[in-house]
């Protein structure tokens, strides 16, 4: 039917309605259904215009392979879609401009600006998915495909192994650490030990988990305890212990302490966070061990909770501590009660 337009017939008075549709219709012919397709490969990290062959941009279907790209307009690039990912859209995609100009700016995000220029809160996830490229030791590996976030920008987060390169489900396979530590440039995460070092391609999830499973409340069950005894000399107050918090929250610290000998003034004891004091002093004036507990306010992700001593009589004298306990329970519970 070369041209399109209305195809001649006989209209007669019993023809169904559905028939004299199709008649009195114009037909579409040419681009109706046509698919336009194009690739566009990343050289450098300068953004760079990307548009199909032909026509303009309505129903759109991006893939990525490769590094992730960041769309936008020729001004500013900031909607990132990940390696692998693909996205649909009809017309017009969130946070991108219109797309019937026929133009999409793309920026290669393997080299993202650090720090002032992270992604806008829109664009992170609470997990990110990757495989290992190289690994130094159980506190250190690389993801390449984790690259290019800004320095520091999985501090905090943590690292759960997936699955097993080898597929035998070997350590360090469904453990799970905190993030310490990233550098950006080459996606080098430090963190706390696994149990063996991970290997190359293990795969891992690098999950928000805080945020997903809530703070902490205060209780008696203890969550971290360092039970050895330490000892300070007198006049000036020494940090004997420190626990890192993993989830922010209030918890209940619990302690012993006793002087070296029996006098007054005693031994003192007093819990500080982040190198500065917070709780109240505490003394006892004898020998024997005597416990301490005390709530703390709200605490933060990453902060340090230590427990200093001293003996106020003089240096001749020592404090000692043992058995600091950081007691606490997720809120909302992670488990709960259905048969007492």
């Amino acid at each position: 039917m070369p041209g399109g337009g209305i195809v001649p017939k006989t209209i007669s008075e019993s023809e169904p309605i559905s028939e004299v549709k199709k008649i009195t219709e114009p037909v579409s012919i040419g681009f109706a259904g046509a698919v336009y397709e194009n690739e566009n490969e990343a050289t450098t990290d300068d953004p760079r215009r990307f548009e199909t062959s032909s026509r303009k941009l309505r129903d759109l279907i991006i893939q990525v392979s490769g590094n992730d790209q960041l769309f936008g307009n020729a001004a500013n690039q900031r909607y990132n879609i990940r390696s692998r990912g693909i996205m649909g859209s009809h017309s017009k995609v969130a946070g991108l401009p219109d797309l019937t100009d026929e133009k999409i700016w793309v920026g290669n995000s393997s080299n993202r600006p650090v720090e002032e220029d992270k992604p806008e809160a829109g664009d992170m996830g609470l997990s990110y998915y990757g495989k290992v490229t190289t690994f130094t030791d159980t506190t250190h590996f690389k993801a390449s495909v984790l690259a290019g976030f800004g320095n520091d920008f999985f501090k905090g987060y943590f690292v759960y192994v997936v699955r097993d390169a080898g597929g035998a489900g070997a350590a360090p396979q469904f453990e799970q650490v905190e993030v310490l530590d990233y550098t950006s440039l080459d996606g080098t995460f430090e963190h706390d030990a696994f149990s063996t070092p991970l290997a190359v391609d293990d795969e891992i999830l690098i999950v928000l988990l805080p945020v997903a499973i809530g703070n902490m409340k205060v209780s008696d069950y203890p969550i971290a305890v360092a039970p050895t005894e330490r000892t300070a000399p007198g006049t000036t107050y020494v940090k004997l212990k420190e626990v890192r918090i993993s989830r922010a929250g209030y918890y209940r610290l619990k302690w012993e302490f006793k002087g070296s000998t029996a006098t007054t003034p005693g031994a003192y004891t007093r819990y500080y966070v982040n190198d500065s004091p917070v709780g109240m002093e505490h003394e006892n004036q004898t020998t024997n061990y005597e416990w301490v507990e005390e709530d703390t306010g709200l605490l933060s992700h990453g902060d340090l909770v230590q427990l200093y001593a001293t003996h106020k009589k003089g240096v001749a004298y020592n404090a000692s501590v043992r058995n600091f306990k950081v007691c606490g329970e997720a809120f909302p519970s992670i488990g709960k009660v259905t048969q007492d």
